[in-house]
């Protein structure tokens, strides 16, 4: 089996002998039941039901390697057979369980809008879900030609996030482009992620060169966007790179096994091996080491403020974040 094509879209295995007279491709969509597979002989409509995917986390989603039933009519609908181990998964928590954002992502691209008020507790929460994955994360701060005090959101984001790169660009006078561009890698895979609004069809479009995915206005109101992207997409772009486009999310909780800490927290951990108590809550406690260097300045608070809002059980924090869209919904 011919693998040129699978290796523009990120195939990296040998032809497998055993993929049971099947053929190997890429999820690039899913329609309801219905996948746009690419394989070596171009895209196939592809059926997902089977007993077999019974799980959430089985299921095949943008950006799968997948094998599906090898058929001499391109045109007909082909069956999936399974799905390949991931090298990469970024999911999150919902009422309803795990649910996986995309699969065998390189990058995660976390898009922060210059023209609202940054939520620095629910950047968290996409830096912990990116970096929980495998994937690695760049922070992108988006629309600084609609604010002139951009600058001062670049150094915020800077302070907190004190291992991330954070790149300031705008899609459309093309500021800062060339140096987030330069960052890309033929090949590899990318995600856009963020709330609607931040404009991450828009910065598709601008790398793409072309119009490849819809893009929509901002509330003028409160500066929120729509939700104009209602699938997610894995795109080739013309230097060889692989985006994935996602819907905006206003609230993603991180999928972590019970008891887990996340690596972002290593600081915390660390510092709280010094405080008076062992079960030191770091609030209110004397003697906790973890206020003593947020105070001293060696601790950003917001990274000490996201530890305490996700040290509460999983099934609390999908309570309190289904509660929060509740309400912001009907305001």
């Amino acid at each position: 089996m011919s693998t040129t094509n699978l290796q523009n879209w990120g195939w990296q295995g040998a032809a497998r002998a055993d993929v049971r007279a099947g053929e190997i491709g890429r999820v690039l969509r899913e329609d309801r039941r219905r996948l746009r597979v690419m394989t070596s002989r171009g895209v196939r409509l592809v059926a997902h039901r089977g007993k077999a995917f019974t799980q959430p986390l089985a299921l095949p989603h943008v950006g799968d390697w997948v094998c599906v039933s090898k058929d001499d009519d391109m045109t007909s609908l082909a069956q999936m057979i399974e799905t390949l181990p991931r090298t990469s998964e970024i999911a999150r928590l919902t009422s309803q369980g795990a649910q996986t954002i995309a699969a065998n992502v390189d990058e995660a691209w976390l898009l922060v809008d210059a023209v609202r008020n940054v939520n620095l507790p629910a950047l968290e929460r996409y830096m912990i879900a990116i970096e929980e994955s495998g994937a690695k994360a760049r922070l992108v701060l988006s629309k600084i030609d609609l604010d002139c005090n951009w600058m001062v959101l670049a150094d915020q984001l800077r302070a907190h996030f004190r291992d991330m790169d954070v790149h300031e660009v705008s899609a459309l006078t093309g500021d800062g482009m060339q140096a987030l561009s330069a960052t890309l890698r033929a090949r590899s895979t990318y995600c856009l992620m963020g709330e609607s609004g931040t404009g991450k069809s828009t910065l598709l479009n601008r790398l793409a060169g072309r119009d490849i995915a819809r893009t929509g206005e901002v509330r003028g109101r409160d500066g929120k966007g729509r939700h104009v992207t209602t699938h997610r997409e894995l795109f080739r772009l013309p230097s060889g790179a692989l985006f994935i486009d996602t819907p905006g999310m206003r609230e993603l909780v991180p999928v972590l096994a019970a008891g887990a800490k996340p690596r972002r927290f290593e600081r915390i951990l660390e510092i709280a091996r010094d405080c008076q108590f062992a079960d030191c809550s770091h609030q209110h406690e004397p003697g906790c080491a973890v206020r003593q260097a947020i105070d001293d300045g060696r601790l950003p608070a917001s990274l000490a403020e996201s530890y305490s809002r996700l040290a509460s059980p999983p099934d609390e924090r999908v309570s309190a974040r289904m509660r929060l869209h509740r309400s912001s919904s009907t305001d």
